[in-house]
């Protein structure tokens, strides 16, 4: 890159290519989740209404 004349000094930076890592991975397991979560088989309400019975009311 330095020798096109393009500026590599952020890649250079340990602390800023850890945190970009960090991000990456952190992002990739929430879009993991997030589709698990959105499946075929289930529905917007599912996960809100699986988890105990004061919710019942609105989950029916």
């Amino acid at each position: 890159m330095q020798s096109r004349g393009e500026d590599a000094a952020l890649l250079e930076d340990t602390g800023w290519t850890l945190d970009l890592a960090f991000l990456t991975d952190i992002t990739g397991k929430r879009n993991s989740l997030n589709w698990e979560l959105q499946g075929k088989t289930k529905g917007a309400a599912l996960p809100l209404c699986a988890d105990g019975a004061e919710r019942q009311r609105f989950c029916m």
